[in-house]
C-alpha cells in the first residue's frame, strides 16, 4: 500500500518528493560549496599578486561580462538541448578552469593574467548554467515550482555561509593552490550527480526554428513576465549593491572596519537564508500586485534602516533588507518561470539573469559614487524612496495597461477588472493553455489574463 503524503518525513514531501529533485539539491550544495571556496582563494590570490582592490573589481567584472553579452543566447541554447547536459558542460568549464588555477597556483607560476583568463572563462560557463538550471528545477519540482527556487537559493546561502571560512582554512595551511583543486573536485562530483538527473529534451526540439527573437516574443503575449521583469530591474539598479552601503556604514558612520562589514554581510546571509525558507513555505503562484507590495516594502525598510543609531540596531535591519529583498527575488523567479511558455523557458529566464545582472552592474558604480557623495545614510534613504516612486509608479502603469479601476468602497481600496480581456482589447492572440504534454509538472495550470 503507497505511503500517504502526509505521512511523509519532511524530507519527502512538496519539492524534496519529487523523483531527481534531492539529487540535483545535493549536486548544488556541494557544488556552491567548491564555489566559494575557489571565489575566496582567487580573490586573495589576486590581492596577493598585485596588491590592488581594483584588480579583483575588474575580475568579477570579466565573470560577468559573458553573462551580459551573450546571455540571452545561453537561453537559446537551453530551450533547443538537453539543459542536463549544459550544466554538466559548465560544470566541466569550471573544473577545467579551476584545475588549471590549481597546477599553476601550486607550481608557483601563476601571474594576474591567468586569475583574469579563469574568470572570463568561467562567466562564459554560466552563460549555459544559468538557464539551464531553470529548465532543470522547471522539469524536476512538478506543482511545487516555488518551493524548489526557494531551496536552490537556500542551498547557495548556507553554502556561502561556510565555503568562504573552508577557504580560509585551506588558504591559510597549504596556500590558494589546494582551494583550487577542492573546486576541480566538487565540479566533477557536480558532473556525476548532474548526468543522472531524468530529464527529458525540451519542448522547444520539435520546433522547428528556435532563435531569440521568437522566444522573447512570448513577454508581449505575457505581460506578466514583461511586468515582473520591470520591477526587478528596479530592485537590480537599486538594491542589489547593499554591500557597499554596508562597508560606508562600518567605516564612516560605525566606525567597526573590516570586523563590523564581517558582521554585516553575515546577517546579510542570515536574512537571505530567511527570505528563501518563507518563499518555500508559501502556496500557489506570485502575482504582480504582490511584487510591487514587496517593492514599496523594500523601500520603506530602507527609509527605516538610514536612521539606525547603532551598529547593532543596523544589523538588525540589515537581516530585515535581506529577507525582503532574497523574498522579492524568489517570488519574481517564480511569476515568471510559471508564466513562461515551456518552448520558450530558456530564454525568457536568460532575460531574467541579464535584467539581475546587468541592473547590478549598472547600480555598483552609481550607487558607489552616490555614497561617496552624500555618504551611506543620505544614500539608503535615497534609493528607499526611489523605490516607493517606483512602486506607484509601475503599479498605475500597470493597472493603466491592463484597463483596471481602483474604487474606495466599504471594505477600502477595490481593483475593478476590465469587462474586455487585455489581448482582445489589443488583438493580441490569447495565451497559450499549457498543457502536460508540454509540461509535466504543469497539470492544472492555466493561462490567466496579465494583472496586478
Amino acid at each position: 500500500m503507497p505511503e500517504h503524503p502526509t505521512r511523509r518525513p519532511p524530507w519527502r514531501r512538496g519539492a524534496l518528493g519529487q523523483r531527481g529533485y534531492p539529487l540535483y539539491l545535493l549536486s548544488m550544495v556541494q557544488g556552491s560549496t567548491g564555489f566559494w571556496i575557489s571565489k575566496i582563494a582567487q580573490d586573495w590570490l589576486l590581492l596577493r599578486l598585485t596588491g590592488d582592490v581594483q584588480a579583483v573589481g575588474i575580475s568579477t567584472a570579466l565573470q560577468f561580462a559573458p553573462v551580459l553579452f551573450f546571455g540571452l543566447y545561453g537561453g537559446v541554447l537551453a530551450d533547443k538541448f538537453n539543459a542536463k547536459w549544459l550544466v554538466v558542460l559548465a560544470q566541466a568549464m569550471t573544473g577545467m578552469s579551476a584545475l588549471a588555477m590549481a597546477v599553476l597556483a601550486i607550481s608557483e607560476r601563476i601571474a594576474p593574467w591567468h586569475v583574469f583568463i579563469a574568470a572570463t572563462w568561467i562567466g562564459f560557463a554560466n552563460v549555459i548554467d544559468q538557464p539551464g538550471r531553470a529548465r532543470i528545477i522547471t522539469a524536476l519540482s512538478g506543482r511545487y515550482i516555488g518551493q524548489a527556487i526557494s531551496l536552490n537559493s537556500i542551498a547557495f546561502q548556507v553554502s556561502g555561509s561556510w565555503g568562504p571560512l573552508i577557504s580560509a582554512a585551506v588558504v591559510g595551511a597549504f596556500g590558494p593552490g589546494w582551494a583550487f583543486a577542492i573546486n576541480a573536485t566538487a565540479c566533477l562530483v557536480s558532473c556525476l550527480l548532474l548526468a543522472r538527473l531524468p530529464v527529458d529534451d525540451p519542448p522547444g526540439r520539435t520546433v522547428e526554428k528556435v532563435g531569440l527573437r521568437e522566444g522573447l516574443a512570448t513577454i508581449r503575449q505575457t505581460t506578466e513576465i514583461g511586468w515582473a521583469l520591470a520591477l526587478l530591474a528596479c530592485i537590480a539598479v537599486l538594491g542589489l549593491n547593499m554591500p557597499l552601503i554596508y562597508a560606508g556604514m562600518a567605516n564612516e558612520v560605525f566606525h567597526t572596519g573590516v570586523e563590523g562589514y564581517s558582521q554585516f554581510n553575515s546577517l546579510a546571509a542570515v536574512g537571505a537564508v530567511t527570505g528563501g525558507l518563507i518563499a518555500a513555505r508559501r502556496r500557489g503562484t506570485s502575482r504582480l500586485r504582490e511584487l510591487a507590495t514587496w517593492l514599496g516594502l523594500y523601500g520603506l525598510v530602507l527609509v527605516l534602516t538610514s536612521q539606525a543609531e547603532g551598529p547593532l540596531v543596523f544589523g538588525l535591519f540589515v537581516i530585515a533588507i535581506n529577507t525582503v529583498v532574497v523574498l522579492f527575488q524568489l517570488l519574481a523567479n517564480t511569476l515568471v518561470q510559471a508564466n513562461a511558455d515551456p518552448v520558450a523557458l530558456g530564454r525568457v529566464m536568460s532575460l531574467f539573469t541579464l535584467v539581475t545582472f546587468g541592473g547590478n552592474a549598472l547600480g555598483g558604480p552609481l550607487i558607489g559614487g552616490v555614497v561617496d557623495l552624500i555618504g551611506p545614510r543620505a544614500t539608503l534613504a535615497l534609493n528607499g524612496t526611489l523605490l516607493l516612486v517606483a512602486m506607484v509608479l509601475t503599479s498605475l502603469a500597470i493597472g493603466r495597461f491592463t484597463g483596471q479601476r481602483l474604487r474606495i468602497g466599504p471594505r477600502g481600496l477595490v481593483i475593478i477588472e476590465p469587462e474586455v480581456p487585455r489581448h482582445v482589447r489589443l488583438g493580441l492572440p490569447p495565451r497559450r493553455r499549457v498543457t502536460p504534454d508540454d509540461d509535466p509538472g504543469a497539470a492544472g495550470r492555466t493561462s490567466r489574463d496579465s494583472s496586478p
